[in-house]
């Protein structure tokens, strides 16, 4: 996928959004975690992408496969904080999710993260300092 394309996707559906959205596209990588939060099996293989936005609650990405809404998966997000790269692990919640030329982009609700790593993404969110 091609990193100079990812911004000019936008969901176009219903805003339903809690939080305030942060325009930023950065690395991402996603595993295919399975379709229960408690018995979570990560596949054997890791994918890359980029982000569009992030938030507090979620953020939106455009993945090469299709992933079903409601499925999970697991997303490391590398942040660029104060001159350094933070890695931040979390799980989230397929959504929804729209076919496009390039793959797929994807809602996903953060479902498992620390407040530490919330309060990061919050930080970069009201700073719009990007």
């Amino acid at each position: 996928m091609d990193e100079n394309r990812i911004s000019q996707f936008y969901y176009s559906g219903e805003e339903r959004r809690h939080y305030r959205r942060f325009p930023f596209v950065f690395p991402i990588k996603y595993t295919y975690l399975g379709n229960n939060l408690e018995k979570l099996k990560p596949s054997e293989f890791s994918l890359y992408s980029f982000s569009n936005n992030i938030s507090r609650g979620g953020m939106m990405l455009l993945i090469s496969n299709n992933i079903p809404a409601g499925e999970y998966i697991g997303l490391t997000i590398t942040l660029p904080i104060e001159q350094e790269a933070i890695s931040i692990n979390v799980t989230g919640k397929v959504k929804w999710i729209d076919k496009e030329d390039d793959g797929y982009l994807a809602g996903i609700e953060f479902c498992k993260i620390t407040e530490h790593d919330l309060d990061i993404i919050q930080k970069m969110v009201d700073l719009d300092i990007y």
